[in-house]
Protein backbone atom coordinates (compact mmCIF):
# COMPACT_ATOMS: atom_id res chain seq x y z
CA UNK A 1 0.00 0.00 0.00
CA UNK A 2 1.08 3.58 -0.18
CA UNK A 3 3.81 5.28 1.61
CA UNK A 4 3.87 8.81 2.88
CA UNK A 5 4.86 10.43 -0.13
CA UNK A 6 3.09 14.23 -1.47
CA UNK A 7 4.85 15.59 -4.64
CA UNK A 8 4.24 15.67 -8.03
CA UNK A 9 4.98 12.91 -9.97
CA UNK A 10 6.67 13.06 -13.68
CA UNK A 11 2.93 12.09 -15.31
CA UNK A 12 1.61 14.82 -13.47
CA UNK A 13 -0.48 13.04 -10.86
CA UNK A 14 -0.07 14.77 -8.11
CA UNK A 15 -0.33 13.32 -4.41
CA UNK A 16 -1.30 16.03 -2.07
CA UNK A 17 -0.21 16.84 1.75
CA UNK A 18 -2.91 16.48 4.11
CA UNK A 19 -3.33 20.60 4.07
CA UNK A 20 -3.62 20.61 0.06
CA UNK A 21 -6.63 18.36 0.90
CA UNK A 22 -8.97 20.60 2.33
CA UNK A 23 -9.02 22.43 -1.04
CA UNK A 24 -10.42 19.47 -2.58
CA UNK A 25 -13.75 19.48 -4.36
CA UNK A 26 -16.56 17.32 -2.17
CA UNK A 27 -16.79 14.05 -3.20
CA UNK A 28 -20.33 12.57 -3.17
CA UNK A 29 -21.25 9.55 -2.53
CA UNK A 30 -19.95 6.28 -4.01
CA UNK A 31 -21.68 4.08 -6.40
CA UNK A 32 -22.64 0.80 -5.45
CA UNK A 33 -22.07 -1.54 -8.61
CA UNK A 34 -24.14 -5.04 -9.59
CA UNK A 35 -21.91 -7.50 -10.78
CA UNK A 36 -23.06 -8.37 -14.33
CA UNK A 37 -23.77 -11.83 -13.86
CA UNK A 38 -25.71 -14.75 -15.12
CA UNK A 39 -26.60 -16.84 -12.21
CA UNK A 40 -25.74 -15.28 -8.51
CA UNK A 41 -24.03 -18.18 -6.51
CA UNK A 42 -26.16 -18.93 -3.42
CA UNK A 43 -23.13 -18.25 -0.98
CA UNK A 44 -21.85 -15.15 -2.80
CA UNK A 45 -25.19 -13.97 -2.08
CA UNK A 46 -25.13 -14.51 1.34
CA UNK A 47 -21.74 -13.10 2.17
CA UNK A 48 -22.82 -10.06 -0.20
CA UNK A 49 -25.06 -8.97 2.77
CA UNK A 50 -22.21 -8.50 4.86
CA UNK A 51 -21.46 -5.03 2.96
CA UNK A 52 -21.62 -2.32 5.32
CA UNK A 53 -23.98 -0.16 3.22
CA UNK A 54 -23.78 2.65 5.76
CA UNK A 55 -20.35 3.34 4.21
CA UNK A 56 -21.37 5.77 1.39
CA UNK A 57 -18.33 8.06 0.93
CA UNK A 58 -14.75 7.38 0.91
CA UNK A 59 -12.49 8.04 4.08
CA UNK A 60 -11.75 12.16 4.70
CA UNK A 61 -7.84 11.50 4.18
CA UNK A 62 -7.92 8.32 2.04
CA UNK A 63 -4.89 8.54 -0.29
CA UNK A 64 -7.72 6.18 -2.93
CA UNK A 65 -7.57 2.78 -4.38
CA UNK A 66 -4.57 0.84 -4.63
CA UNK A 67 -4.54 -0.88 -7.71
CA UNK A 68 -1.51 -2.60 -7.71
CA UNK A 69 0.83 -3.47 -4.86
CA UNK A 70 4.00 -1.44 -4.34
CA UNK A 71 5.27 -4.45 -1.64
CA UNK A 72 8.69 -5.68 -2.27
CA UNK A 73 9.08 -9.43 -1.53
CA UNK A 74 5.82 -10.11 -3.47
CA UNK A 75 7.54 -12.19 -5.81
CA UNK A 76 9.41 -13.84 -2.83
CA UNK A 77 6.29 -14.85 -1.17
CA UNK A 78 4.59 -16.19 -4.07
CA UNK A 79 7.33 -18.57 -4.67
CA UNK A 80 6.61 -19.76 -0.75
CA UNK A 81 2.32 -20.21 -1.60
CA UNK A 82 3.67 -21.98 -4.80
CA UNK A 83 5.70 -24.20 -2.56
CA UNK A 84 2.60 -24.96 -0.32
CA UNK A 85 -0.11 -26.63 -2.92
CA UNK A 86 -3.76 -25.57 -2.62
CA UNK A 87 -5.27 -28.83 -3.08
CA UNK A 88 -8.65 -27.79 -2.01
CA UNK A 89 -9.41 -24.69 -3.28
CA UNK A 90 -10.39 -22.60 -0.39
CA UNK A 91 -11.24 -19.12 -0.13
CA UNK A 92 -8.98 -16.56 -0.43
CA UNK A 93 -10.05 -13.15 1.75
CA UNK A 94 -8.28 -9.42 1.86
CA UNK A 95 -7.84 -5.99 1.95
CA UNK A 96 -7.16 -3.48 -1.33
CA UNK A 97 -6.87 -4.42 -5.31
CA UNK A 98 -5.80 -6.61 -7.74
CA UNK A 99 -2.70 -8.04 -5.21
CA UNK A 100 -5.47 -10.31 -3.85
CA UNK A 101 -6.14 -11.59 -7.57
CA UNK A 102 -2.71 -12.47 -7.72
CA UNK A 103 -2.87 -14.59 -4.72
CA UNK A 104 -6.15 -16.29 -5.79
CA UNK A 105 -4.64 -17.12 -9.30
CA UNK A 106 -1.78 -18.62 -7.50
CA UNK A 107 -3.35 -20.32 -4.95
CA UNK A 108 -6.19 -21.64 -7.68
CA UNK A 109 -8.48 -20.46 -4.95
CA UNK A 110 -12.24 -21.16 -5.11
CA UNK A 111 -13.92 -18.00 -3.62
CA UNK A 112 -12.60 -14.94 -3.23
CA UNK A 113 -13.53 -11.73 -0.75
CA UNK A 114 -11.81 -8.85 -1.14
CA UNK A 115 -12.80 -6.36 1.61
CA UNK A 116 -11.80 -2.25 1.98
CA UNK A 117 -12.96 0.10 4.52
CA UNK A 118 -12.93 2.76 1.36
CA UNK A 119 -16.16 1.98 -0.89
CA UNK A 120 -14.19 3.43 -4.10
CA UNK A 121 -12.65 -0.06 -3.79
CA UNK A 122 -15.39 -2.37 -4.55
CA UNK A 123 -16.28 0.44 -6.94
CA UNK A 124 -13.23 -0.20 -9.15
CA UNK A 125 -12.81 -3.82 -8.11
CA UNK A 126 -16.83 -4.22 -9.60
CA UNK A 127 -15.37 -2.41 -12.60
CA UNK A 128 -12.91 -4.61 -13.05
CA UNK A 129 -14.81 -7.80 -12.53
CA UNK A 130 -17.75 -6.16 -15.14
CA UNK A 131 -14.83 -5.75 -17.77
CA UNK A 132 -13.46 -8.73 -17.23
CA UNK A 133 -16.44 -10.71 -18.04
CA UNK A 134 -16.59 -8.62 -21.70
CA UNK A 135 -13.10 -9.75 -22.73
CA UNK A 136 -12.01 -12.44 -24.32
CA UNK A 137 -8.26 -11.75 -23.84
CA UNK A 138 -5.87 -9.44 -21.55
CA UNK A 139 -5.52 -6.98 -24.14
CA UNK A 140 -9.20 -6.50 -24.71
CA UNK A 141 -9.57 -5.93 -20.54
CA UNK A 142 -6.33 -3.96 -20.49
CA UNK A 143 -7.90 -1.76 -23.10
CA UNK A 144 -11.61 -1.38 -21.30
CA UNK A 145 -9.53 -0.86 -18.05
CA UNK A 146 -7.53 1.87 -19.85
CA UNK A 147 -10.28 3.67 -20.80
CA UNK A 148 -12.14 3.56 -17.93
CA UNK A 149 -9.06 5.04 -15.76
CA UNK A 150 -8.63 8.03 -18.06
CA UNK A 151 -12.16 8.86 -17.93
CA UNK A 152 -12.68 8.00 -14.02
CA UNK A 153 -9.18 9.50 -12.78
CA UNK A 154 -10.57 11.86 -9.70
CA UNK A 155 -6.92 13.57 -10.07
CA UNK A 156 -7.21 14.45 -13.32
CA UNK A 157 -10.73 15.24 -13.22
CA UNK A 158 -10.44 17.49 -10.65
CA UNK A 159 -8.23 19.58 -12.72
CA UNK A 160 -11.14 20.82 -15.09
CA UNK A 161 -13.51 23.33 -14.03
CA UNK A 162 -16.46 21.12 -15.76
CA UNK A 163 -15.60 17.79 -14.46
CA UNK A 164 -18.61 15.56 -13.49
CA UNK A 165 -16.73 14.22 -10.50
CA UNK A 166 -20.15 11.78 -9.31
CA UNK A 167 -18.60 9.07 -10.90
CA UNK A 168 -14.67 9.66 -9.97
CA UNK A 169 -12.65 7.82 -8.41
CA UNK A 170 -9.08 8.66 -6.55
CA UNK A 171 -6.25 6.37 -7.32
CA UNK A 172 -3.42 6.08 -4.88
CA UNK A 173 0.07 6.21 -7.41
CA UNK A 174 2.50 3.31 -7.05
CA UNK A 175 5.52 4.51 -5.71
CA UNK A 176 8.31 1.76 -5.51
CA UNK A 177 12.06 1.35 -4.53
CA UNK A 178 13.41 2.30 -7.91
CA UNK A 179 11.42 5.86 -7.74
CA UNK A 180 9.49 4.71 -10.62
CA UNK A 181 6.08 6.00 -10.64
CA UNK A 182 3.05 5.45 -13.15
CA UNK A 183 -0.51 7.45 -13.54
CA UNK A 184 -3.24 4.77 -13.01
CA UNK A 185 -3.56 3.69 -17.08
CA UNK A 186 -0.15 2.91 -16.93
CA UNK A 187 -0.12 1.01 -13.74
CA UNK A 188 -2.86 -1.54 -15.84
CA UNK A 189 -0.76 -1.88 -17.99
CA UNK A 190 2.48 -2.63 -16.66
CA UNK A 191 0.54 -5.50 -14.61
CA UNK A 192 1.03 -7.69 -17.81
CA UNK A 193 4.61 -7.97 -16.85
CA UNK A 194 4.41 -8.45 -13.49
CA UNK A 195 5.69 -12.36 -13.51
CA UNK A 196 3.19 -13.39 -10.30
CA UNK A 197 0.34 -11.18 -11.16
CA UNK A 198 -3.07 -12.59 -12.31
CA UNK A 199 -2.44 -10.75 -15.92
CA UNK A 200 1.25 -12.37 -16.11
CA UNK A 201 -0.31 -14.89 -18.82
CA UNK A 202 -4.26 -16.00 -20.03
CA UNK A 203 -4.75 -18.78 -18.29
CA UNK A 204 -4.46 -17.04 -14.96
CA UNK A 205 -6.52 -14.52 -16.56
CA UNK A 206 -9.14 -16.83 -17.66
CA UNK A 207 -9.10 -18.82 -14.25
CA UNK A 208 -9.77 -15.23 -12.48
CA UNK A 209 -12.38 -14.94 -15.26
CA UNK A 210 -13.99 -18.30 -15.05
CA UNK A 211 -14.36 -17.36 -10.74
CA UNK A 212 -15.98 -13.73 -11.64
CA UNK A 213 -18.34 -15.64 -14.30
CA UNK A 214 -19.40 -18.25 -11.37
CA UNK A 215 -19.98 -15.53 -9.02
CA UNK A 216 -17.13 -16.81 -6.77
CA UNK A 217 -15.50 -13.22 -6.23
CA UNK A 218 -17.40 -11.23 -3.27
CA UNK A 219 -16.77 -7.78 -2.44
CA UNK A 220 -17.19 -5.80 0.75
CA UNK A 221 -16.96 -2.26 2.11
CA UNK A 222 -16.04 -2.78 5.80
CA UNK A 223 -13.78 -1.77 8.66
CA UNK A 224 -11.39 -4.76 9.48
CA UNK A 225 -12.00 -3.85 12.99
CA UNK A 226 -15.20 -4.60 12.60
CA UNK A 227 -14.49 -7.96 13.91
CA UNK A 228 -18.28 -9.80 13.79
CA UNK A 229 -18.85 -9.01 10.32
CA UNK A 230 -15.89 -10.93 9.83
CA UNK A 231 -17.02 -13.74 12.55
CA UNK A 232 -20.28 -13.91 10.65
CA UNK A 233 -18.56 -14.03 7.41
CA UNK A 234 -16.12 -17.13 8.51
CA UNK A 235 -19.42 -18.76 10.21
CA UNK A 236 -21.17 -18.63 6.59
CA UNK A 237 -17.81 -20.67 4.79
CA UNK A 238 -17.48 -23.16 7.43
CA UNK A 239 -21.74 -23.68 7.07
CA UNK A 240 -20.77 -24.39 3.44
CA UNK A 241 -17.35 -26.26 4.07
CA UNK A 242 -14.85 -23.84 2.27
CA UNK A 243 -11.96 -23.51 4.17
CA UNK A 244 -10.11 -20.50 4.53
CA UNK A 245 -6.79 -21.00 2.45
CA UNK A 246 -5.16 -17.45 2.37
CA UNK A 247 -5.58 -14.01 4.28
CA UNK A 248 -4.35 -10.63 3.09
CA UNK A 249 -3.52 -7.52 5.55
CA UNK A 250 -1.22 -5.55 3.30
CA UNK A 251 0.10 -3.05 5.71
CA UNK A 252 -2.68 -2.15 7.58
CA UNK A 253 -1.43 -3.51 10.89
CA UNK A 254 0.77 -0.06 10.48
CA UNK A 255 -1.88 1.51 11.23
CA UNK A 256 -3.24 0.35 14.97
CA UNK A 257 -1.82 2.90 17.07
CA UNK A 258 -4.07 2.30 20.05
CA UNK A 259 -4.50 -0.47 22.17
CA UNK A 260 -7.91 -0.97 21.56
CA UNK A 261 -7.26 -1.18 17.71
CA UNK A 262 -4.65 -3.65 18.22
CA UNK A 263 -6.88 -5.57 20.28
CA UNK A 264 -9.40 -5.51 17.49
CA UNK A 265 -7.28 -6.00 14.52
CA UNK A 266 -5.94 -9.11 15.97
CA UNK A 267 -9.37 -10.37 16.84
CA UNK A 268 -10.21 -9.92 13.02
CA UNK A 269 -6.66 -11.82 12.15
CA UNK A 270 -7.78 -14.76 14.10
CA UNK A 271 -11.66 -14.75 13.12
CA UNK A 272 -10.27 -15.50 9.43
CA UNK A 273 -7.93 -17.85 9.90
CA UNK A 274 -7.87 -21.25 10.40
CA UNK A 275 -4.47 -24.05 11.54
CA UNK A 276 -3.53 -23.54 7.59
CA UNK A 277 -4.59 -20.57 6.58
CA UNK A 278 -1.25 -18.78 5.28
CA UNK A 279 -1.22 -15.29 6.28
CA UNK A 280 0.41 -12.90 4.33
CA UNK A 281 0.86 -8.49 5.13
CA UNK A 282 3.49 -6.10 5.10
CA UNK A 283 5.50 -3.80 7.54
CA UNK A 284 7.25 -0.70 6.40
CA UNK A 285 10.04 -1.50 9.04
CA UNK A 286 10.31 -5.41 8.04
CA UNK A 287 13.82 -4.55 6.60
CA UNK A 288 15.12 -2.21 8.98
CA UNK A 289 16.84 -0.07 6.74
CA UNK A 290 14.99 -0.08 3.54
CA UNK A 291 12.50 2.73 3.24
CA UNK A 292 9.49 0.18 1.14
CA UNK A 293 7.37 -2.64 2.66
CA UNK A 294 8.12 -5.64 2.38
CA UNK A 295 5.55 -9.13 2.71
CA UNK A 296 5.78 -11.54 5.03
CA UNK A 297 3.99 -15.47 5.79
CA UNK A 298 2.90 -16.74 8.22
CA UNK A 299 0.37 -19.39 10.02
CA UNK A 300 -1.78 -19.07 13.09
CA UNK A 301 0.01 -21.34 14.57
CA UNK A 302 2.98 -19.11 14.60
CA UNK A 303 0.87 -17.02 16.69
CA UNK A 304 -0.75 -18.88 19.29
CA UNK A 305 -0.44 -15.79 21.82
CA UNK A 306 -0.88 -12.50 22.02
CA UNK A 307 2.49 -11.68 23.03
CA UNK A 308 3.56 -13.73 19.59
CA UNK A 309 1.08 -11.94 17.66
CA UNK A 310 2.05 -8.81 19.14
CA UNK A 311 5.51 -9.32 18.24
CA UNK A 312 4.81 -10.24 15.00
CA UNK A 313 2.76 -7.14 13.92
CA UNK A 314 4.38 -4.52 16.17
CA UNK A 315 7.46 -5.43 17.88
CA UNK A 316 10.97 -4.48 16.88
CA UNK A 317 12.57 -7.60 17.46
CA UNK A 318 10.17 -9.80 13.95
CA UNK A 319 12.89 -9.46 11.90
CA UNK A 320 15.85 -11.22 13.85
CA UNK A 321 12.53 -13.63 14.62
CA UNK A 322 11.27 -14.36 11.23
CA UNK A 323 14.81 -14.95 9.89
CA UNK A 324 15.39 -17.63 12.50
CA UNK A 325 12.66 -19.75 11.04
CA UNK A 326 13.67 -19.46 7.36
CA UNK A 327 14.38 -22.56 5.52
CA UNK A 328 17.87 -22.32 3.21
CA UNK A 329 15.63 -21.94 0.01
CA UNK A 330 14.33 -19.06 2.06
CA UNK A 331 17.61 -17.70 2.85
CA UNK A 332 18.84 -17.96 -0.65
CA UNK A 333 16.24 -15.94 -1.88
CA UNK A 334 16.48 -13.26 0.55
CA UNK A 335 20.09 -13.11 0.20
CA UNK A 336 19.83 -12.45 -4.00
CA UNK A 337 17.32 -9.33 -3.11
CA UNK A 338 19.34 -8.16 -0.43
CA UNK A 339 22.28 -8.06 -2.66
CA UNK A 340 20.74 -6.27 -5.22
CA UNK A 341 18.51 -3.94 -2.95
CA UNK A 342 21.53 -2.80 0.07
CA UNK A 343 24.34 -0.75 -1.11
CA UNK A 344 25.68 -0.53 2.35
CA UNK A 345 28.23 -3.74 3.14
CA UNK A 346 27.09 -3.23 6.70
CA UNK A 347 23.75 -3.43 6.46
CA UNK A 348 24.00 -6.16 3.78
CA UNK A 349 25.85 -8.28 6.47
CA UNK A 350 23.06 -7.10 9.19
CA UNK A 351 20.55 -8.05 6.61
CA UNK A 352 22.09 -11.19 6.03
CA UNK A 353 22.76 -12.13 9.80
CA UNK A 354 26.35 -13.38 9.09
CA UNK A 355 27.80 -13.90 12.48
CA UNK A 356 30.00 -11.00 12.01
CA UNK A 357 26.72 -8.92 12.11
CA UNK A 358 27.02 -5.32 13.77
CA UNK A 359 24.66 -4.40 16.53
CA UNK A 360 24.46 -0.68 15.13
CA UNK A 361 25.37 -1.22 11.27
CA UNK A 362 26.88 2.17 9.24
CA UNK A 363 24.26 3.78 7.01
CA UNK A 364 27.11 5.22 4.79
CA UNK A 365 26.57 3.64 1.24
Amino acid sequence: MFKNCFFETSTGTTVKTPEARKTEPTRPAVPRLSLEIVKENPLSKRLRKLDNTSITHAPKYSEGVYITTNEERSDVIAELLAEKPNTGGGCHIGFSGWHNLDIMALRRSSYGVICDHNPENAYFLSVTLNNLLKSNNREQFIEKMTRFVNTHDFHRLSKKTESNLDNAIKFSPNFRSDARCSDPSDEIRDHLQVKTGWLANEERFQFIKFLAHNDRIVLLTEDILATETFIRLKKLLQENAVEIDTLYTSNIGAYMKSPESRVAFLETVQALSESETKIIDARGDFYQYCDDLAQRLTTPKLLVDSDKANQWWWGEETLREYLQRETPEEKAKRAALVHSHFKSEAVRRFMLQNEDTPTSPSFTS
